[in-house]
């Protein structure tokens, strides 16, 4: 329960200072100017795969109504997190703009918050003050290393955890964990597909060569299960695959930091399966907003160890999941790591290469040499 309340208490404001000092950050007229054309592109191709990965887990998770009739409210040991907050979409959109600063973060308003992140990054942008910004990065830095405190624990809640559940509801557990890591392993073989048709398709290029030439990159992604590590051989692929230097040395990193299809379909799916575990009611408007948050999580906070914790504690009180369902969100994690890294990675390239092959910059010759 205390490393719970922890958890809980650096979650939300660690994703607040993240947002803000991601749009703080944001540089005027240089980093701007760069973002056009190709820079649009690339947004648009994550957008939409992170749309079609979310559909796919949710379509899993509804079809083959994954974690339904467990009933672990029995055993669940803190409050459902729904009681203060409005899921419906006209709800929402009306208290768009909180009228008191303090109030979404008592309420746990995941949407408001959001709002006044962006508003406040935007703001301190303008403002262009260096000093504010390094107090708001000071202040994130200092809830990451109480959040990596508490984290530290993370391996005793996770034995804890499935041990009271093991005891509780016997061998159903581990198949419930099973069932939800093979859901999501069959969701990464169809975002595979999708990478593949992308390829074949909207690029119309072979997707032999591509697999072949991007080889060592999966290789590498699956190794380090990063994809800041793996951005040195993206791009020594992109060199393969006949993609202009100018375009990939811009959109390999935006990529490495924008893509991230395979995490939203994994966080939605755990999110969606342990809301069903603890009974707790998922309407259309919900099952929307947690799709949106974990896009718009997913791109705003930073790449550190165990950030899937971090963003499914915010998803899981905007959802209403008791927290002990962490624990089996980071034992799903620690195995499909290396899957997600390289299917991260793979859609980096491959939407380098359809963004670079629309505006002409392949060499096609090298593509099939």
């Amino acid at each position: 329960s205390l490393l719970l309340n922890g958890l809980k208490m650096c979650a939300i404001p660690i994703m607040f200072f993240s947002i803000v000092s991601c749009f703080s950050h944001i540089e005027g007229g240089g980093d701007l100017s760069r973002m056009k054309r190709a820079g649009g592109k690339m947004l648009l191709c994550a957008i939409i795969t992170d749309l079609i990965a979310i559909f796919i887990g949710v379509s899993f998770v509804f079809m083959f109504h994954i974690g339904e009739g467990m009933n672990l409210t029995v055993i669940s040991t803190s409050p459902s997190t729904t009681k203060n907050v409005s899921f419906t979409i006209f709800d929402t959109i009306k208290g768009l703009i909180p009228d008191n600063f303090i109030r979404p973060f008592l309420e746990g308003n995941m949407f408001q918050l959001m709002v006044l992140a962006v508003l406040i990054g935007a703001a301190i942008n303008i403002a262009d003050s260096k000093i504010i910004v390094s107090i708001f990065d000071e202040i994130n830095k200092i809830f990451m290393r109480v959040m990596d405190f508490f984290l530290r624990f993370m391996p005793l809640l996770v034995f804890l955890s499935i041990t009271s559940m093991l005891l509780s509801t016997g061998t159903k557990t581990l198949l419930l964990i099973l069932e939800v890591l093979l859901t999501v392993l069959a969701s990464y073989v169809l975002i595979f597909f999708m990478h593949g048709f992308m390829v074949a398709f909207i690029a119309r290029l072979s997707v032999a060569a591509f697999l072949k030439k991007s080889a060592v990159l999966m290789i590498t992604a699956l190794t380090t299960c990063s994809t800041a590590a793996s951005i040195p051989e993206g791009m020594k692929a992109s060199q393969k695959l006949g993609i202009s230097e100018k375009m990939y040395s811009f959109l390999i990193p935006l990529g490495a930091l924008i893509y991230k299809s395979s995490f939203c379909l994994f966080l939605t799916i755990v999110t969606l399966s342990i809301a069903n575990m603890y009974e707790v009611e998922l309407t259309i408007s919900k099952i929307l907003l947690v799709g949106c948050y974990s896009i718009l999580l997913t791109k705003a906070m930073p790449g550190i160890p165990c950030v899937g914790i971090i963003i499914s504690s915010s998803l899981f009180v905007l959802a209403g999941c008791p927290l002990e369902g962490l624990a089996i969100e980071a034992c799903l994690e620690s195995i499909v790591d290396m899957f997600d890294t390289a299917l991260m990675v793979m859609g980096t390239l491959v939407s380098t290469l359809v963004v670079a092959k629309s505006e002409d910059q392949v060499d096609i010759e090298t593509y099939k040499s």
